[in-house]
């Protein structure tokens, strides 16, 4: 064999170049899994490798380990899941139909009850809606394959800016503080009548 010839056996025994790795799929690998994210970045592949246990209220988290993933639906108390917030590293929670927004309400409760764990709304969420589930305390939305195809990466990069559609902050206005109940009560009461002075 000559010196300018290639030799089969040494090119069949090279090691293929290593390829560098991959922070983010694209919006067309992530369209192949079962499960879609959609983050402020787009369309991500779900990095959850665990299972997700599914809560009905009647036990009380005796199987939970320290990195738990919790399935919610939307009807769920929030009050009831809180003394296992430090079990739970993900709660996911179901949106049987995108008119239902009772899951933006369990969010914010459990956002204000302490919950520092990733939050998923799951099922059917619109595009339109994304905003309004990040403002809730949601990290992300998971989608199926036919959701993503009716709505693009495109319609939801659209909205992950959504701090900017705050409505009160496009007005120029200021976050109303919330009202303790006892200063709704100072604040709506009428005022004790003067006494009346003798003639």
């Amino acid at each position: 064999m000559g010196s300018g010839e290639a030799n089969p056996e040494a090119q069949r025994a090279a090691p293929a170049p290593a390829r560098p790795a991959q922070t983010r799929a694209s919006a067309g690998n992530a369209l192949e899994s079962a499960r879609i994210l959609v983050r402020d970045t787009g369309f991500e592949d779900d990095d959850w490798q665990g299972e997700f246990i599914r809560w009905t209220g009647a036990d009380p988290f005796p199987a939970l380990s320290s990195a738990a993933a919790l399935d919610l639906e939307n009807t769920a108390q929030a009050e009831d899941i809180a003394p296992a917030f430090g079990r739970i590293a993900l709660i996911r929670i179901a949106f049987p139909s995108h008119t239902d927004g009772r899951g933006f309400s369990l969010a914010r409760h459990l956002r204000l009850l302490g919950y520092r764990g990733r939050l998923r709304a799951a099922g059917r969420i619109l595009a339109d809606q994304y905003a309004m589930a990040r403002r809730s305390g949601f990290d992300e939305v998971e989608i199926d394959r036919a959701l993503a195809e009716q709505q693009p990466e495109e319609q939801w990069l659209f909205r992950a800016d959504w701090r900017s559609h705050d409505y009160q902050k496009r007005l120029g206005r200021r976050p109303r503080r919330a009202l303790s109940v006892a200063a709704h009560r100072r604040d709506t009461e009428a005022p004790p009548a003067a006494p009346r002075q003798a003639p």
